[in-house]
């Protein structure tokens, strides 16, 4: 409701305080040509007054809707990179950490000079962090935002085109940013098992996806068999309960 939104906003005027949570889930390779090992995305929520956790879509749908997501994205690579240089993870058990950045953030220039200023750092773990980008629809110029990431890639930054499928300009944005891999949406994996339709759809996403040389990452992968499913069809890498469920980003070290 309104005022649960405006108790959370209100809280992202600093996204570093203590209601902030950040809580990561592991991505797997499912074959040995993957070209990563295990990755994690980290996932954002936030407590608000009332010591309620909102997650997920839920809390990036409000901070868009006040227009607070820019800090919120700002916040977490900042905190991120640091946390990668003051861990300094074992890339056996963690090969690197993906964050999400909205397609509403993207269009904030400053946004940008902050995030190729951080990574150009000398001693920036560029290496192991990598960027999922969603709402892409929501960038207002895409020929100048594929222009930064061409920048950020010769730097040895990695992305992700995320919700892939969702929206009918999926293969357009493919076909028009640079990543290196797209991330299924997760409708299309809940009902692989009993979906022929849904397996013909994966199975054309993924052929398409290695035909232009990007990997394909599937999300919410619930069973054992839906992972084996995926694996025959030629998926590189899968997220979801079966692989992990969420936890602490604290618990990884």
């Amino acid at each position: 409701n309104d005022l649960l939104a405006m108790r959370v906003i209100e809280g992202l005027r600093d996204p570093g305080d203590e209601r902030m949570l950040l809580r990561c889930q592991k991505i797997i390779p499912l074959h040995g040509k993957a070209r990563m090992p295990s990755q994690y995305e980290v996932l954002i929520s936030m407590y608000d007054d009332s010591g309620q956790l909102i997650t997920g879509q839920d809390f990036v749908r409000m901070a868009e809707r006040y227009d607070r997501m820019q800090a919120v994205d700002r916040w977490v690579v900042g905190h991120m990179l640091d946390w990668l240089r003051e861990r300094a993870p074992d890339p056996r058990h963690m090969g690197g950490i993906c964050i999400n950045l909205s397609g509403h953030s993207l269009n904030d220039q400053s946004l940008l000079e902050f995030i190729y200023e951080k990574l150009s750092e000398k001693d920036a773990p560029i290496e192991r962090l990598w960027f999922e980008l969603t709402e892409a629809s929501a960038i207002n110029d895409v020929e100048a935002f594929a222009d930064f990431m061409l920048e950020m890639k010769e730097l040895g930054c990695r992305f992700c085109l995320g919700n892939f499928g969702s929206g009918p300009s999926s293969f357009q944005f493919m076909r028009s940013l640079p990543v290196d891999l797209i991330k299924i949406d997760g409708s299309f994996t809940s009902q692989l098992s009993t979906s022929e339709t849904d397996r013909a759809m994966v199975k054309s996403m993924v052929e398409m996806a290695h035909y232009m040389k990007r990997e394909v990452i599937a999300s919410q992968v619930e069973s054992r068999d839906i992972l084996d499913m995926l694996t025959e069809l030629g998926v590189d890498y899968a997220q979801g309960f079966v692989v992990e469920k969420p936890r602490l980003l604290t618990s990884l070290i």
